[in-house]
């Protein structure tokens, strides 16, 4: 057998085997069609009488929706015709009827008056919004303009034609400022007139011809007056003294008894040198004797290490229901002892340095 004939007959086998396929194939679907042909007429034939006492409600739930209305949904009653038994014909009565709305559909609710069973029906379609004589609104810098339409049922508002404001026109007018006064830019809008302003800060003066001129010290003002060179007016400024920049102080006389001693200290912007007595302390004691306080006064001063060495002593015996005070006379170097009681009693005594007084009663020894 040569391969020519060999591939012939592979040819013709193989289209026999699809042929073949293909007729299993319609053979299998021809009999599960036959099937089901005798499936449903043995179904009709067993659910006719059914189909005959329930047909009018299956008919009316195919038709029976819920209405759109504006919040989209209705309760689950008015969905669809309520089931009810088979063993009857329903009653229909109308129960209730809803008007369309402009965005709402209208319908009518039905009750069977045996069963209770409610059916939705009548639907009309919603009118939708019927507008009155449109209002126009002019625009203006600020706002917009449009046109408005109401609905003449349920007032809703719409608006068209909407053109964008405009904006401001302004014109700019100066106010010159000087030198102590402020000026401005005053802005107003020449469509509607609203304005607004900014400010320009005054100059202030400039110093021009000096006339006269003064440097401050460390005790006394300086100043400088001279022609303002914007506005012409003499002007007259001054500098605040600025005071002394001492250095610290410092003993140049040891302080002793009888003696405070001395110190000085130095500005150090002009040379101005200040003397004073050294640092000073009063110190005060009392004892009690009997009807008596025996009280002694000394004053002490620092010396250059720092040290208090006693300077002047005072010494004084004062009743006992006096109230005492003893003020130092640096200058003088006299302590003064000033005194009263409650019943109004009062004096004053003076002490030398190193001296000793007694306060009886009203008198003073």
């Amino acid at each position: 057998m040569n391969l020519k004939n060999w591939n012939l007959k592979k040819t013709a086998f193989v289209t026999m085997c699809v042929c073949l396929t293909l007729t299993i194939i319609l053979t299998i679907v021809a009999a599960v069609k036959v099937r089901n042909v005798f499936s449903g007429s043995s179904s009709a034939q067993a659910t006719g009488a059914t189909e005959d006492e329930t047909g009018d409600s299956s008919a009316q739930t195919e038709d029976e929706t819920e209405p759109e209305t504006e919040t989209g949904t209705e309760s689950e009653t008015e969905q669809a015709e309520t089931e009810a038994s088979s063993d009857h014909v329903h009653e229909w009565t109308l129960t209730s009827t809803v008007e369309p709305g402009c965005l709402t559909e209208g319908y009518s609710t039905y009750t069977c008056a045996t069963c209770g069973a409610t059916k939705i029906d009548d639907r009309t379609e919603a009118t939708g919004h019927i507008y009155g004589v449109g209002k126009v609104v002019e625009k203006t810098c600020e706002t917009d303009g449009y046109t408005e339409y109401e609905c003449t049922v349920c007032g809703y508002i719409d608006r068209q034609n909407v053109e964008a404001a405009t904006g401001h026109e302004y014109t700019a007018e100066i106010v010159e400022e000087s030198c102590t006064v402020d000026g401005r830019v005053v802005y107003t809008c020449s469509v509607c007139g609203d304005t607004y302003e900014e400010v320009i800060a005054a100059t202030g003066h400039s110093v021009g011809t000096i006339i006269a001129e003064a440097a401050a010290t460390c005790t006394t003002d300086g100043y400088r007056e001279y022609v303002c060179a914007n506005c012409g007016q003499t002007i007259r400024e001054t500098t605040v003294a600025s005071g002394h920049s001492f250095s610290d102080w410092k003993v140049t006389a040891e302080p002793s008894s009888g003696d405070l001693g001395q110190r000085s200290r130095t500005c150090s912007v002009c040379g101005e040198t200040e003397i004073a007595s050294c640092e000073w302390e009063q110190q005060e004691s009392k004892a009690s004797d009997g009807s008596y306080n025996k009280y002694v006064v000394t004053i002490t001063a620092k010396n250059s290490a720092g040290n208090s060495v006693t300077v002047f002593a005072y010494s004084a015996s004062v009743y006992a229901n006096y109230t005492v005070k003893f003020t130092f006379d640096e200058d003088t170097a006299i302590m003064l002892l000033t005194y009263s009681d409650s019943a109004g009693n009062s004096g004053s005594v003076a002490i030398d340095p190193g001296g000793s007084v007694d306060v009886r009663g009203a008198n003073a020894e």
